[in-house]
């Protein structure tokens, strides 16, 4: 999930069933700014989340380690302000 504060909060999908009120595994706190998309690839391994509000806010979270992709995006790959997020069918 997302929310206001830039915080992603990554849950474990077997131990949230049933529950009323889940405990995350991860809560990514990269962005400072509200989450406007979250996105997996297509075996969920790599999650990206973005926030248009502020130039190249966009982090990878490699989702077996649970770490954000260190030192990306740099400038020299400049992303301005993103708008969408979205893998290629076999990323």
């Amino acid at each position: 999930t997302g929310s206001d504060a830039g915080v992603v909060n990554i849950y474990d999908a077997e131990s949230t069933l049933g529950k009323k009120h889940p405990s995350p595994i991860k809560s990514v706190l990269n962005l400072t700014t509200p989450i406007d998309e979250v996105s997996f690839n297509h075996d969920g391994q790599l999650l990206a989340m973005i926030s248009r509000r502020k130039k190249d806010s966009m982090k990878l979270v490699n989702c077996n380690t649970l770490n954000v992709v260190p030192n990306w995006p740099t400038s020299g790959t400049p992303l301005r302000y993103t708008q969408c997020a979205a893998f290629s069918p076999n990323s």
